[in-house]
């Protein structure tokens, strides 16, 4: 399903889409027969008009007769229906068909693909995430709250030795969760390889001090073979987490049928564009089983600190997400164990029904966080 913006009817240009990402092109061509076609051809199951505008969105597009002239751009909502045989039940292929081409006819001032149905084939060849939310909470040993975590700052300029000592003092402020900025990936002034062992080794030092290992997603994102062995790096020094960049709720289903486990979703009153609707419709997403199955945790984060939990769980009302805070743990007052402590604060009090500020006459960590980070 496709939200479009073109100068031209909407019926004419659901069928430049179809055609372009099927079996016609600009012209037509020998052996585009009608059998070929019947059989091979993508189908406009529905058209449902939302609006006009009087400019477009993006430039670039060109008005029915190459005029510049003013003219109202028209909104829609389209549905198309593509033969499965294709492609296959193969996600590159498929991202292809559905998100390829399409972006650059010129018919289009404005064209988004905002959803997929699968079939039952996808679910036959892609097993699905393999650890989810449940083996998630069991790496963790979290099971009655959402997941704590944070991201290394500064984002980038740390040296494996600077990471070691982030590492150590979070794990020992009781952390549940780590990643690497998606900016940090395999730099020569910290190689993955060698930040991966000073991490490793300083959580499995104060694992074997307090019972708590914990997760640490390191961004092994590169071409595919050294992302292969990136893989394996973390895996041999004892990891159990990775992350990779990606995008949402057509996409998130892809990243699903391909094993992802977490789902960054932005998160609720972040310092992104992004609107609270959208992030809450993203989580809301990742939790909607596909397949009777293959949930995935959705990971909040972007200017988050112990009073967002409030308003995160009341629009969500789950807590099986992972809560990330930067700032929000890192420049707490009192240093990362009571930045921590806030954050599991805040989520006690939004769970309970009990309001931030009330909560925090008898918490000392999340009334800090208050004074601090409140607006």
């Amino acid at each position: 399903m496709y939200h479009i913006e073109t100068p031209y009817d909407l019926e004419y240009a659901a069928k430049v889409m179809a055609g372009e990402q099927s079996t016609g092109t600009f012209i037509a061509v020998p052996g585009e027969t009608e059998e070929l076609k019947d059989q091979f051809a993508a189908k406009v199951v529905s058209i449902e008009k939302l609006g006009e505008v009087p400019s477009p969105t993006l430039p670039g597009s060109k008005p029915p007769g190459g005029s510049n002239k003013s003219t109202s751009y028209n909104r829609g909502k389209v549905v198309l229906s593509f033969p499965l045989h294709n492609f296959g039940p193969s996600i590159p292929n498929l991202l292809a068909t559905v998100a390829g081409n399409l972006y650059e006819l010129r018919e289009f001032s404005g064209l988004r693909l905002m959803d997929l149905e699968l079939p039952n084939a996808f679910m036959e060849k892609y097993p699905g995430p393999k650890f989810g939310i449940e083996g998630t909470r069991k790496l963790a040993n979290v099971y009655n709250r959402p997941l704590i975590g944070t991201i290394v700052k500064p984002s980038i300029g740390l040296t494996p030795d600077d990471l070691r000592i982030v590492v150590r003092d979070l794990a020992m402020a009781g952390i549940d969760f780590i990643k690497d900025d998606e900016l940090n990936a395999n730099p020569p002034y910290a190689p993955l390889k060698d930040r991966v062992k000073a991490a490793m080794e300083e959580i499995e030092r104060v694992a074997d001090k307090t019972g708590k290992k914990v997760m640490y997603a390191f961004n092994i994102t590169d071409d595919i073979d050294q992302l292969e062995r990136n893989h394996e790096t973390v895996v041999k020094a004892g990891g159990n987490c990775v992350m990779l960049g990606m995008e949402f709720t057509a996409y998130q289903k892809l990243c699903r049928l391909a094993g992802v486990d977490h789902l960054h979703c932005n998160a609720i009153d972040s310092k992104f564009y992004e609107s609270n609707e959208s992030v809450i419709q993203s989580a809301k997403d990742c939790l909607t089983p596909m397949f009777g199955g293959y949930t995935v945790m959705p990971v909040l984060s972007s200017g988050q600190w112990a009073g967002t939990a409030q308003d995160s769980y009341a629009s969500m009302e789950t807590i099986d997400v992972m809560h990330l805070a930067g700032g929000g743990i890192l420049g707490h007052p009192s240093g990362l164990e009571a930045g921590v402590k806030s954050m599991i604060q805040g989520w006690e009090a939004a769970v309970s029904g009990v309001p931030i500020n009330e909560y925090a006459k008898t918490h000392t960590e999340l009334k800090q966080a208050i004074e601090k980070f409140g607006k």
